[in-house]
């Protein structure tokens, strides 16, 4: 009995756990602007119809291997045995993209990179030859080396775009195939043969995952495509500049769909003033300008800025420390003095070394 009264009471408090985050959740949300929860709504459209596309991919290659080419290879015609082998082919290109993205966007950077060092190397050869430390020979052995190397390194630019090509149009060669071949639908078998009993719904399974992928990816075009309308919604709402308000809040939405892809509910109540405050602690002087630049935007909207940078005393040690960087630039300098200026009434000069003579100097200004 005792048990029993044991159970049900944790069963009651655990059900009040549950119902207390959902209100929690709820008044969180709340909380939000309506352009922040639309943007979030839509990070989350987002996602999860790429996750729908990305996951249709891989059953649809795992089909097409395991079941069809593994099982009916022998048996399939000759134009559903090509349109099989094209199709998991271009699904399984899809499976390299972070490969072809690092490549893609590196290889150029790379290239460069190589013909900056080639350059310092044929400089330095050339001084030792003109100062007859080095034979001519060697240093014409060197340039035809390199010259040599060119069309290798041309053919391989030429793989990576090629792969680029196929990236970007190979879901619509797919679903162009499997429309055909489920229009036709020729490649059942009337010969009474028992293993091709399973054929004709095992291709129609297939050509049907195909067609859902594509018609998902399309949703995904769409919405892809409209972007900026909670962006431009969004920087208008919290009244940024157009000079670098739509920047700030276009990389506040890809930082959004990053963390939603690992985990979707993580982005639950998320906001850009909790974004700009992140970008304080960033190493990168470009992401620290645009954190800065977006709290002194929402100090002068009244928002509740102060509660959110107090805690953190890394940050308000680097907006102090900022104040003497004389090869800074000057609007990082005045954007932390006016963030320093608002929160000067609530920092204790004793944990924060250098805080009286910024106080100071703010005075003095």
């Amino acid at each position: 009995m005792a048990f029993r009264e044991q159970e049900s009471s944790g069963t009651t408090s655990g059900r009040r756990t549950a119902s207390a985050r959902k209100k929690r959740r709820s008044s969180q949300l709340k909380r939000l602007r309506p352009e922040e929860r639309s943007l979030n709504n839509y990070v989350l459209w987002h996602t999860y119809v790429l996750m729908a596309v990305t996951g249709l991919g891989y059953l649809a290659l795992l089909w097409s291997t395991v079941v069809l080419l593994g099982g009916f290879v022998t048996v399939l015609r000759s134009k559903d045995f090509w349109c099989l082998t094209a199709i998991s082919m271009l699904q399984a290109s899809r499976i390299f993209n972070d490969f072809e993205d690092t490549l893609s966007s590196h290889f150029l950077e790379l290239w460069l990179n190589a013909c900056g060092w080639w350059a310092r190397i044929n400089q330095d050869l050339r001084k030792k030859v003109d100062a007859k430390e080095l034979p001519r020979c060697c240093y014409t052995a060197f340039s035809w080396s390199f010259i040599l190397c060119l069309p290798v390194i041309f053919v391989i630019l030429g793989l990576v775009y090629l792969i680029q090509l196929v990236y970007f149009f190979g879901h619509f060669v797919c679903v162009v195939l499997s429309w055909w071949r489920i229009i036709q639908r020729d490649y059942g078998s009337n010969d009474g043969d028992g293993s091709k009993a399973n054929l004709m719904p095992a291709l129609d399974i297939f050509y049907s995952l195909v067609l859902c992928q594509g018609a998902f990816l399309f949703i995904w075009l769409w919405l892809h495509h409209g972007e900026m309308w909670p962006v431009v919604f969004l920087r208008r709402a919290c009244k940024f500049p157009e000079k670098w308000g739509s920047r700030s809040v276009s990389e506040y939405l890809l930082d959004t769909q990053a963390k939603c892809w690992r985990d979707p509910a993580s982005i639950h109540g998320r906001k850009l003033i909790h974004y700009a405050v992140d970008l304080l602690g960033s190493e990168s002087q470009q992401d620290y300008l645009s954190g800065a630049r977006m709290l002194d935007t929402f100090i002068k909207l009244d928002a509740d800025v102060r509660s959110l940078l107090l805690p953190s005393r890394p940050k308000i040690l680097k907006l102090i420390d900022t104040l003497g960087w004389r090869s800074s630039d000057r609007e990082i300098r005045e954007l932390a003095a006016r963030i320093v200026a608002y929160l000067a009434g609530d920092i204790h000069l004793a944990q924060y070394p250098g805080a009286i003579r910024t106080q100071s100097l703010l005075n003095s200004k």
